[in-house]
């Protein structure tokens, strides 16, 4: 710091000069905002408290949201100099940290399903599944029934993870179709309007790795 003596209208006045600080403004926050690659749908962990105005950010620290810290939440808004917002609150862009969304293996999605099985004497069986309890006439249909489990289980691990950077058609898919007319095994890979009700892929590419993951037998039991 400095003092100066100056002198205005016969009086003298003993004047501090303070060092100049550098205020950040909005402009500097929504650069970091920005930078952050956060975006409206994505999944945030709140670190820490932040303090009024901080770092440039056109925003207040409400008591009520300190019990947020600590907690995951999905972004609602982007407001730009104000935060993001969810939880019907603004938070700045570093007090959050992104939460990646847990990446499954193809034996979480597909090995995983281990159906429990029992068959009475009057050769009634049940299947206990990721899907509840579910009774069948006979072990046949019962295999059908996890066939179908794996098929569409590999199909949201193909579609998901495998293919994640490859985008759906606005309205259409693939899906795998088997002629059982005969013994020989004949799939076809067919392009066509994705809400039937069928287990559906992203590209001809993933119907063809669903194929060669669960093979051919498991395929014809599942599309029976």
């Amino acid at each position: 710091m400095e003092t100066n003596i100056i002198e205005q209208n016969g009086k003298r006045y003993r004047v501090t000069i303070v060092e100049e600080v550098e205020v950040e403004t909005v402009e500097d926050y929504l650069k970091g905002h920005k930078a952050s690659g956060l975006k409206v749908g994505d999944k945030v962990r709140v670190l820490r408290k932040a303090e009024n105005f901080e770092g440039g950010w056109n925003g207040t620290w409400f008591p009520d949201k300190t019990q947020c810290i600590g907690k995951e939440y999905e972004i609602k808004e982007d407001n730009n100099g104000s935060g993001f917002a969810f939880y019907g609150w603004h938070f700045p862009y570093f007090v959050l940290e992104k939460v990646e969304k847990e990446v499954k293996s193809y034996k979480d999605v597909v090995e995983e399903i281990k159906p429990l099985w029992y068959t009475d004497h009057n050769g009634i069986t049940q299947v206990s599944s990721q899907y509840g309890f579910n009774t069948f006439p006979s072990k046949e249909k019962a295999h059908q029934f996890t066939a179908k489990l794996m098929l569409d289980n590999v199909a949201t691990y193909l579609n998901e993870i495998e293919f994640k950077d490859e985008d759906w058609e606005t309205s259409y898919g693939y899906y795998i179709s088997f002629d059982g007319l005969d013994e020989r095994v004949n799939f076809q890979i067919l392009h066509h309007w994705r809400h039937l009700g069928l287990v559906t892929f992203k590209s001809e590419q993933a119907a063809q790795r669903a194929i060669e993951i669960l093979g051919e037998e498991t395929i014809k039991m599942a599309l029976k």
